[in-house]
């Protein structure tokens, strides 16, 4: 039985044993993200493909469940430079060519086929499919990747920070040594939340919202009829415009 008792990860021969640590408890790298969300494997492979020497530690292990599906098309020239665009687009996420807004009664559409942006589509994702596949090609770049290792706390030499201690799900604890940091920890904010505490809230965003998920929902007609026909989108029952539409006490997208 592998460390972790009953349910542990398996052994996987490409990813490696989440408990299996090949670097050792006081290690060295140029760059540490902190963690392996679209933002830290993006910074970590953009980095890697520039030649540097990137360590990423991600305290989940991917896949794993996330909100913010929908995306917009300023995200594909990122891809571009990722050198992500093609498997992401081999994937099969459904393409979002806009969206509708139905808001108080009023109605109007946004297109995302016009000569201003930078593609016409984007994508509606399965977050925890985007994110483990973008973490994977952060690997395949180079970057060296510990799922389910946390960061606790990051050492300082005056201002400048130099180090990170980290914990893994299986009890190993160790410290990495590093000449930049990239702390892309979102929430958790390691640094900004946890440490310096210097993280501050917009009143307007002080609120709470409970959310849920449409089974195979029909595609409404009128997103149907408003599908440009110059979008390079196959035209399928799941491409097109997300709608979004509010009710006094909820919205849906």
């Amino acid at each position: 039985m592998p460390p972790g008792g009953p349910g542990a990860a398996p052994y996987d021969e490409e990813r490696g044993s989440p408990y299996d640590e090949e670097l050792g408890v006081d290690e060295r790298t140029q760059v540490l993200v902190a963690g392996g969300g679209p933002a830290g494997a993006t910074a970590a492979t953009l980095l890697a493909r520039q030649g540097f020497d990137v360590t990423l530690l991600e305290r989940d292990r991917f896949p794993r469940y996330h909100i913010g599906e929908s995306l917009l098309p300023s995200l594909l020239p990122v891809l571009d430079v990722m050198g992500a665009r093609e498997a992401v687009e081999r994937h099969g996420f459904t393409r979002k060519t806009g969206a509708f807004y139905g808001w108080s009664g009023q109605e109007w559409q946004l297109r995302f086929d016009t000569s201003d942006r930078p593609a016409a589509y984007s994508f509606q994702v399965i977050r925890s499919e985007f994110d483990h596949l973008l973490l994977e090609h952060a690997r395949a770049q180079g970057v060296r990747v510990r799922e389910e290792t946390q960061v606790r706390r990051v050492g300082f030499d005056g201002y400048r920070t130099t180090s990170a201690t980290w914990t893994s799900r299986y009890g190993r604890a160790g410290q990495t040594h590093f000449r930049c940091l990239v702390d892309a920890s979102g929430r958790a904010g390691v640094l900004a939340a946890r440490q310096l505490r210097t993280r501050r809230f917009h009143d307007v965003f002080r609120n709470v919202a409970a959310w849920g998920y449409c089974a195979a929902p029909r595609p409404c007609r009128t997103h149907r009829r408003a599908r440009s026909a110059s979008s390079p989108c196959p035209s399928t029952d799941e491409s097109g415009p997300s709608p979004s539409t509010t009710a006094p006490s909820a919205s849906a997208w």
